[in-house]
């Protein structure tokens, strides 16, 4: 069998490009309407991966077959093909290879601006087609990718009845041009496709290993209460919240995310001069999380994530300051996350300016990494790390004025 298209019939070659696609989006349209339909939860996650991945498979496919169709010619039309036949064949080849790109392009673009992780099968990362984080076009792309589909249907199932006139009524040789003599081999490659996906669906094992708590852990005895006793000498400090916020990235399914937390508040007491009689103690409202998309922000506010119903508020409470020279420092205190609370090492750079009217302005950056399952974050069947890793890490920005006597 030679790969080479000659007049009478196509070759290996473009045989494999439209047996291999024409799986791949049949099974891609199934699993859309199968995962759309269930709970939010590990397996629709794993799904969703596996639905992006093979959008991008047949995306590369696409423009590999373009290439081919290009370099290499179709068959000459069969002398039974009738002038209308052949123009609404064109026409349905036309809208398939639109739906084709339209559908993981837009599939792809939305991903991006919503900041949803996109990996090709977790080997590696995506790259985002959009900077930046926007909810509205990923919205109107997400609406775009579902009326692809619908076209994509119509014309396959057109495609399919011309196929079966011609096989059936006809009795021509167009669909055994395709076929070839021996359709072994696109039969071989309907069964190495699905079980290439029975593997790839067994590996997201979304169950939590062995020895990871499902449940949160009894908040630790603090010296909170100690703390809160000790003398507080060096001066007060106003957060400014506008300019302050909490920013976290963490991974899922196998490709990061980030989201920002605002609406900061809390009381500040600083002097570089005075460290022993300094503390803050900064809050967090839960319910500000924004990270591109409104229902990933409302997925995480539930009991099963953050709980923000039952803990509105995240709070860390400093009380020890150690210089580490020039503007570095580690800040130790208790951070309270989910109602539990955690002791925690926070390296940070300290900066005190004065601005332009005259006031000092100090300048809070901190990171932090935690582990979400010792806040109990991600309950139950989301308490594995094969879909969310445990580790995240957190970056706090705080700007703070001096208060006016």
């Amino acid at each position: 069998m030679s790969l080479k298209n000659t007049s009478e019939t196509y070759g290996a070659l473009a045989r494999f490009f439209h047996w291999s696609v024409a799986l791949i989006i049949i099974f891609l349209l199934a699993l859309g309407l199968y995962m759309t339909g269930l709970e939010f939860s590990p397996e629709q996650l794993s799904l969703y991966g596996l639905h992006k991945s093979f959008g991008t498979l047949v995306l590369g496919l696409a423009v590999l077959r373009i290439v081919w169709k290009l370099a290499n010619p179709a068959p000459h039309h069969l002398a039974t093909h009738k002038p209308i036949e052949v123009k609404l064949a064109h026409f349905i080849h036309i809208c398939l290879y639109l739906a084709m790109f339209g559908m993981p392009l837009s599939g792809w673009l939305m991903t991006s601006a919503m900041d949803y992780p996109h990996t090709f099968f977790r080997l590696f990362d995506m790259p985002d087609i959009y900077p930046g984080k926007n909810e509205q076009l990923g919205k109107l792309m997400g609406l775009a990718h579902e009326l692809c589909a619908y076209a994509l249907i119509g014309a396959v199932l057109l495609h399919f009845v011309g196929a079966v006139k011609h096989a059936i009524i006809d009795r021509d040789a167009t669909l055994r041009r395709m076929l070839g003599a021996r359709p072994v081999p696109v039969l071989a490659l309907a069964v190495v496709f699905f079980l290439a996906f029975s593997a790839l669906y067994g590996m997201t094992d979304t169950r939590p290993a062995a020895g990871e708590a499902s449940a949160v852990t009894a908040p630790e005895s603090t010296s909170a209460a100690t703390a809160e006793s000790r003398a507080i000498t060096a001066p007060a400090w106003v957060i400014v919240p506008a300019e302050s916020s909490a920013t976290f990235t963490v991974t899922v399914e196998g490709g990061p995310f980030s989201g920002t937390f605002t609406g900061m508040t809390g009381s500040i007491h600083f002097d570089p001069a005075d460290l022993g009689g300094s503390q803050a103690n900064v809050g967090l409202s839960i319910a500000s999380v924004k990270s591109g998309s409104s229902d990933r922000d409302s997925t995480m506010l539930l009991p099963a994530w953050l709980d923000a119903e039952s803990f509105p508020e995240s709070r860390f409470l400093a009380t020890d300051f150690e210089h580490k020279g020039g503007d570095d420092y580690v800040v130790r205190g208790v951070l309270t996350l989910r109602g539990v609370q955690k002791p925690l090492d926070v390296p940070a750079t300290i900066k005190i300016s004065t601005d332009d009217a005259g006031n000092k302005v100090a300048k809070f950056d901190g990171t932090m990494a935690l582990q979400r399952l010792d806040f109990g974050v991600g309950q139950g069947e989301w308490a594995g790390t094969d879909m969310v890793a445990n580790p995240v890490n957190v970056r706090v920005s705080v700007t703070a004025r001096a208060e006016k006597p």
